[in-house]
């Protein structure tokens, strides 16, 4: 937790120097290119995946009244390993709020339900599992065109217990609408990199 607010402070000193803007959005969608890498992860009583997979991601959000916004995540992601296929398909939906520091620089906070199914040869067949997820996150425009978010994600699932993890993702807008950027999530046991073009509509 020292490690979240350590993150959070640190972002807080840029505020001085931000370009000014009309505040940040909740309204958006987003779609992209993930792939993730596992580090030796448990599945089923003695599988364990160890691969990377690639695929597809899909990300949406909407505020639904200033500040308070629902959220939903899903991946499909591949891949074939001696003639044995792998697939991952995470999502997640949930509701957050946003607590706007400046025009430039907002902390939130999300609460959401998670899950994971994951698909495989033998003991890797038909993992499934869910829970609940807890999110902290900071998003901040340096400059106009650039915006930079940190996100500390904590999840408890039924079969694989607690899981920590930390998002750091850039955008650079083209228009104030039209962005593309990059995110990289570090986890304990899968890291994730990902690239994606983002629609945003205008903050309320």
């Amino acid at each position: 937790m020292r490690k979240i607010f350590t993150a959070l402070a640190a972002t807080a000193a840029f505020v001085p120097f931000m370009a000014q803007a009309e505040g940040l959005s909740y309204t958006y969608a987003e779609a992209g290119w993930v792939q993730s890498d596992f580090d030796d992860y448990k599945v089923g009583d003695s599988g364990r995946l160890t691969e990377e997979l690639g695929g597809w991601g899909l990300k949406a959000s909407f505020e639904i009244i200033d500040n308070l916004f629902v959220y939903g995540r899903y991946a499909d992601q591949k891949t074939t390993v001696r003639g044995n296929d792998y697939t991952f398909q995470p999502w997640d939906i949930g509701v957050g709020y946003a607590y706007p520091i400046s025009d430039t620089f907002d902390v939130y906070g999300t609460v959401g339900y998670s899950n994971i199914d994951i698909d495989g040869p033998a003991a890797l067949k038909n993992a499934n599992d869910d829970g609940y997820t807890l999110g902290l996150g900071a998003r901040t425009r340096l400059i106009e065109k650039l915006e930079l978010e940190g996100v500390a994600k904590y999840a408890n699932f039924s079969d694989y217990g607690d899981n920590v993890a930390f998002q750091f993702a850039g955008r650079w807008f083209f228009t104030d609408a039209i962005a593309v950027g990059a995110e990289y999530t570090v986890g304990d046991n899968v890291d994730t990199i990902g690239f994606n073009v983002r629609y945003q509509f205008p903050a309320k």
